[in-house]
């Protein structure tokens, strides 16, 4: 059997998907693929064979992975993305999602190396930095964010799938515009990273709908994204697998979205995107050979667009020749956006070195939702051209002094736990709803302008 070979990491971590078993997301949407023995919404291919084969188990899963890596980083403090696959992860018992990460964290801690720390969780030889999950955006409520961060839950991504009502009520999504803006609001102020699945071509949906949405409803305050997954709507040549789907398509009443189309709305989308969003990824991974006309696989890298996002601007995607330090870094780019505030550390001039994102959560605390160096991911301890020369303290310091420019009196943090050593460096200690905080010192911090 064929699985990937590689794990890129030049995002700053080594991303490691793991499946959950099959299980109904609680949707019954019109275009959403089922396979028998297989999560909701993914059909075979090397990716969900490879974790059907470990019979879903992560231990099993995370421990074939980890064999991919050279030799020289095996059993070493590896700063590792799990993104949790198959479908919604909040449509799984409360009992199955602990039983679950527990063991995927036992995993990780069972290649402990010399390290005289007192929690293997957050000391483990592969590092927890970053847990994303999927949900569908009527399950998230405040006692899900509070269960999902004591999991080490950091990041979720939304099945937003469109920003109109009259094409989600069309495809049968269950849930409106409502419950994406609750959602989103929520998860922030919870501190929780945001990410979009977003549908291009679904039935009922025109090209003026995909086009606002793109350009103008993804960007206003009560939604705005920190990643998103565009995906044009696709019909697999498989009937089974989307039977109502493929009804409209052979009625003559949908057709799949044309290349040329998809194309152009990426284009105008590219002209009015901010700058600190991460496309994340463009079409789902179906072989070309099983769907019927529309876009082909390579889509992102055949269009040719120049995006303006983090992934285009990443030092990890723009290497420089030599290792830098802080000298080579530019003052930081300080963005607030309504309840937001992002900050960039930029190196000759647009490439990214590091960002933190930061939440109003109250008058007087602010939430640190999101702090990432970037470039190839390194061991913990030490130093690569990027990542182990100061870059995430140095941010630390700046978002401490925005702390005292805005008078705010509380810093919290929700970090996962293989992030979580590095803010007790600084002083976070744990909160009982699983945030980690610290007190900001007026006194000790200059100010810097609001």
């Amino acid at each position: 059997m064929k699985y990937r070979t590689t794990l890129c990491s030049k995002s700053g971590v080594y991303p490691i998907p793991i499946f959950t078993k099959p299980q109904s997301c609680g949707g019954e949407c019109i275009f959403c693929p089922t396979e028998s023995g297989f999560p909701k919404s993914y059909i075979a291919n090397e990716d969900t064979l490879f974790a059907q084969s470990c019979e879903y188990s992560p231990r099993l899963q995370f421990s074939r992975f980890i064999q991919r890596l050279p030799k020289t980083l095996q059993d070493k403090p590896l700063p590792c993305e799990i993104i949790i696959l198959g479908g919604s992860f909040l449509a799984h018992s409360k009992e199955y999602r602990q039983k679950f990460l527990n063991e995927l964290y036992s995993c990780m801690s069972s290649h402990i190396g010399d390290f005289d720390m007192t929690d293997p969780w957050e000391t483990s030889g592969y590092r927890p930095s970053i847990v994303t999950v999927e949900s569908r955006p009527d399950q998230i409520d405040y006692a899900e964010c509070k269960f999902m961060r004591k999991l080490g839950i950091s990041r979720v991504e939304l099945g937003v799938q469109h920003t109109s009502d009259k094409v989600l009520d069309f495809n049968c999504r269950g849930h409106n515009q409502t419950s994406v803006i609750s959602a989103t609001q929520l998860l922030k102020d919870e501190g929780f990273k945001v990410g979009y699945h977003i549908i291009l071509g679904l039935p009922n949906a025109t090209t003026d709908d995909d086009y606002a949405m793109l350009t103008d409803t993804l960007w206003r305050p009560e939604y705005s994204p920190d990643y998103i997954k565009i995906y044009p709507c696709i019909l697999l040549k498989q009937p089974s697998y989307q039977p109502k789907l493929s009804k409209l398509y052979h009625s003559g009443k949908w057709s799949p979205q044309s290349e040329s189309v998809t194309v152009s709305l990426l284009k105008a989308l590219s002209e009015v995107m901010p700058h600190n969003v991460r496309i994340s990824r463009i079409q789902r991974q179906f072989d070309g050979h099983s769907s019927y006309s529309g876009s082909r696989p390579g889509l992102r890298s055949r269009a040719g667009i120049a995006f303006p996002d983090i992934r285009s601007r990443e030092i990890g995607q723009n290497l420089p020749a030599t290792s830098i330090d802080s000298m080579d870094i530019a003052n930081p780019l300080i963005t607030k956006t309504d309840q937001d505030i992002t900050v960039e550390l930029l190196y000759q001039g647009n490439v990214l070195v590091a960002l933190a994102r930061v939440r109003f959560r109250s008058p007087c605390t602010l939430v640190l939702r999101e702090l990432r160096v970037y470039g190839d991911a390194t061991p913990v301890g030490f130093q690569g051209y990027v990542q182990g020369r100061g870059f995430g303290k140095m941010l630390l310091g700046i978002i401490e002094n925005l702390c005292t420019a805005y008078e705010a009196e509380t810093l919290f943090v929700n970090a996962s736990f293989g992030a979580r050593p590095f803010f007790r460096m600084h002083g976070f200690t744990s909160t009982s709803d699983g945030f980690l905080k610290k007190k900001i010192n007026f006194c000790n911090n200059k100010q810097i302008g609001g």
